[in-house]
C-alpha cells in the first residue's frame, strides 16, 4: 500500500504525483503531469525526494507549494490475492471489517515476512480469517524460527 501525495504550484503548471511505499516511506512511483521548467527538472534530477520524510520537509519550507496527501486503503480484496490462501473468505472478511486502516497496512504489510517464515519453519499457513483476527500480522516473524 502506498501513501500518494499530489503536489501544485503557482511556478508550473500541472501536477506531481509522487507515492511512497506506507510501510517504509521509500519512493515507489513518480508520474509528471506538469509543464516543468529546465531549471525544475534539472533540480529534481539532483534532489528526487526518494523518502516520504524528505518531500514533506521540503514542501513545508515552500511558500509555493500545494500538497494534498492521499493514503490508499487496502482492500479485502487485495489482502485476499496477498495471502494467497483462498479458505473461508466470508470469515476473513468479517474479519477484516473490523480492523482499523493502519491494521489493515500492518496485515497486508507482514504478509511477505509470515510466507518467509513459514518457508523457513515448514509450518502449515494459517486460514486468512485466524491471520486476521488472532493479529498474526503483528508477531516478528524476521526474528521468530532461527
Amino acid at each position: 500500500m502506498n501513501t500518494k501525495i499530489i503536489v501544485t504550484a503557482k511556478s508550473f503548471e500541472g501536477e506531481l504525483e509522487f507515492c511512497y511505499d506506507y510501510t517504509s516511506g521509500v519512493l515507489v512511483r513518480f508520474e509528471c503531469r506538469a509543464q516543468l521548467s529546465d531549471v525544475q527538472i534539472d533540480w529534481f534530477g539532483t534532489n528526487m525526494p526518494m523518502r516520504y520524510q524528505d518531500l514533506t520537509a521540503f514542501c513545508a519550507k515552500s511558500k509555493n507549494l500545494h500538497v494534498n496527501e492521499v493514503v490508499e486503503i487496502p482492500t479485502f480484496e487485495q489482502f485476499w490475492d496477498a495471502y494467497s490462501y483462498k479458505v473461508d473468505k466470508q470469515l476473513a472478511i468479517k474479519a477484516w471489517d473490523k480492523l482499523g486502516i493502519a491494521d489493515m497496512h500492518r496485515a497486508m504489510a507482514a504478509i511477505v515476512s509470515y510466507d518467509n517464515y513459514l518457508k523457513r519453519t515448514g509450518i502449515a499457513k494459517i486460514y486468512p480469517c485466524r491471520y486476521i483476527s488472532d493479529r498474526k500480522f503483528e508477531n516478528d516473524y524476521k526474528k521468530l524460527g532461527r
